[in-house]
């Protein structure tokens, strides 16, 4: 009897101080000053304002919030730690908290959840849920964290980070390997480096394995092996009434179209996932020749046009072109010039690789002929060699340089290519959208929102670390082979994807954020004419009108039965995510 009174006081005196606690949260929530967002915090961050445990505003237009406040994160905890389930749980009040909220575009920073849940298990994933429906919190989830408008977190949501939840098997017999929610694709090429396989996988590396794949996943093999999402096996999916379903092109077929293009944070959690993979015993061919002094619109507009002209041409799928647009002279306002680099990627031998890219290379070619003085300042060893009889050989110019491929014969393994490539982090603006060609029309208006960027009076000191460029990347091939209707992603005719990115690794001023936000929005109201849809795995916070943008009409319509079908609205309708019809 002494010891079951004993455990009966610890147990008061543990709720107790949960209530201390949680009235000293709300205490400091309420009443502590907000800090403008426009300054500096003693710590050196931007954002200074207190963490808000409820949301101030209704968390979507059409969701009821519910009319019973949650419990403060400090009580989930000990509710949680209760349950037979050890789940980690962090509250805002921890030092941990902050780096588990974090996520890749630092301009939501000061976005921040109300609890972060971090399974282990699908079981911990289950009673994650379960809790949320209790208390009435939304859900988000967050597999890599990279999505740029940082739509993983929501202010007064449960956040569910499945960063431990990173295990990979591979089956070498049957080709294939399974990874758990939170892997990232660094963690994908480490396990299968040196095993002669390829995945079609991120570009960057520190983008979520099972997070790419639920907004499609373009890669640069996507022309001859299919978006990421086509090659994804079976997905295991927590469902919102806690149920645990298996999705594939055999089973719970609806739900499998339906994640594969528009999965992130709709119709459940997705624990684990079985992909593809490739036999690769040739090299993969990459190069990226770059001219380095752009110094008009007209030269920009002609290299955006020879390059359109090529993607329309190339036939062979194997072959992949990316064009980059940088702008060098932000940082240098004495040498007013851009950067343009122009990468290709085949899906084989380096030698085939130079046959089937001609397109490119001869145009590539007369763009030298006709521009000798720019090709000399970009490839200075190159043009001196042409020049010199005794070391020219066939390479007369720098134009047969590129006729004959030799920009491009220095080629890496993709793996250990792509590893090289991505921030961590980074400030960034960013929009898309799709296109068949790059007309003469658009190549002009394009170059013209380079180069007439009103910030000429902006002390320099302001523009240092800011980089506003374009980045278009090459379609069609294997994604375009599959039905308009494989899986939601709603593109797949498209023969390129046009980025808008404004950017800086560093923390930027305010002033600096608003020249970056400005110049994204204004190449945007230029280009968008163009455009037929954007990508969701570039999503866009202030696009409007993105549910038709990033899925099409039909596709949305088919997304908001299935998400009623699955239960999801009640605990998924965050921002951007799939939202009901109107009644």
């Amino acid at each position: 009897m002494r010891r079951e009174g004993g455990m009966k006081a610890r147990t008061l005196l543990l709720l107790a101080a949960a209530a201390i606690v949680s009235v000293l949260l709300i205490f400091n929530t309420r009443f502590m000053r907000l800090t403008d967002p426009g300054t500096r915090c003693a710590n050196g961050q931007l954002f200074c304002r207190p963490v808000h445990l409820l949301p101030q505003e209704p968390l979507h237009k059409g969701h009821q919030v519910a009319k019973v406040e949650p419990k403060t994160c400090q009580l989930l905890k000990l509710q949680f730690a209760a349950s037979s389930e050890k789940i980690s749980i962090l509250c805002p009040n921890e030092d941990n908290f902050r780096p588990a909220a974090r996520v890749f575009n630092s301009r939501f920073s000061d976005i921040l959840p109300h609890v972060v849940v971090q399974p282990r298990t699908d079981k911990h994933i289950v009673a994650a849920l379960k809790m949320a429906k209790k208390e009435g919190l939304m859900v988000t989830v967050r597999d890599g964290g990279h999505n740029p408008a940082g739509i993983t977190v929501h202010p007064g949501a449960m956040l569910i980070d499945m960063s431990l939840m990173n295990q990979i098997s591979v089956d070498y017999d049957r080709m294939t390997f399974t990874t758990g929610g939170g892997t990232l694709w660094t963690e994908v090429q480490d396990k299968i480096m040196h095993k002669n396989v390829s995945v079609v996988g991120g570009g960057c590396p520190t983008v979520g394995t099972v997070g790419l794949a639920l907004g499609g996943g373009l890669s640069w093999l996507s022309r001859s092996k299919g978006l990421v999402s086509d090659n994804v096996l079976q997905m295991k999916v927590i469902m919102p009434n806690g149920s645990i379903a298996m999705a594939s092109e055999s089973t719970n077929t609806e739900l499998f179209w339906g994640l594969r293009g528009a999965g992130g944070s709709n119709f459940g959690v997705v624990s684990e996932a079985t992909f593809k993979l490739f036999h690769a015993e040739e090299m993969y061919f990459a190069g990226s020749p770059c001219f380095p002094n752009v110094t008009d619109a007209a030269m920009l507009q002609q290299l955006l046009e020879l390059w359109s002209d090529a993607v329309v041409e190339l036939q062979d799928p194997r072959v992949t072109l990316w064009l980059v647009t940088s702008n060098g002279h932000r940082n240098k306002p004495s040498s007013p010039a851009l950067r343009v680099c122009i990468a290709l990627f085949f899906d084989g031998p380096v030698r085939e690789g130079a046959a089937a890219s001609q397109p490119i290379l001869s145009r590539l070619g007369q763009f030298a002929d006709e521009h000798p003085d720019l090709m000399c300042a970009s490839f200075p060893k190159i043009c001196g060699m042409a020049k010199n009889p005794s070391t020219r050989g066939n390479v007369q110019s720098v134009g047969d340089w590129f006729r004959e491929g030799q920009p491009y014969l220095q080629g890496h393994t993709f793996i250990s290519w792509s590893r090289s490539m991505g921030a961590n982090k980074a400030h960034i603006y960013w929009k898309s959208g799709f296109i068949q060609e790059i007309s003469p029309v658009m190549a002009k208006t394009a170059a013209d929102v380079l180069f007439d960027f009103d910030d000429k009076n902006v002390h320099p000191n302001t523009t240092k670390g800011l980089h506003y460029q374009f980045q278009i990347e090459h379609l069609g091939g294997a994604i375009a082979d599959k039905p308009a209707n494989h899986s939601s992603y709603a593109y797949r005719s498209a023969r390129i994807l046009w980025a808008i990115q404004a950017y800086t690794v560093y923390l930027p001023t305010a002033e600096q954020d608003r020249l970056m936000e400005r110049w994204s929005a204004e190449a945007m109201a230029e280009l968008e004419p163009f455009f037929s849809g954007s990508y969701a795995n570039y999503a866009d916070d202030k696009l409007d009108g993105w549910e038709h943008k990033y899925y099409g009409r039909e596709h949305y319509t088919r997304l908001q039965k299935l998400k009623e079908a699955v239960g999801g609205f009640e605990l998924f309708s965050t921002r951007q995510r799939v939202q009901q019809a109107p009644i």
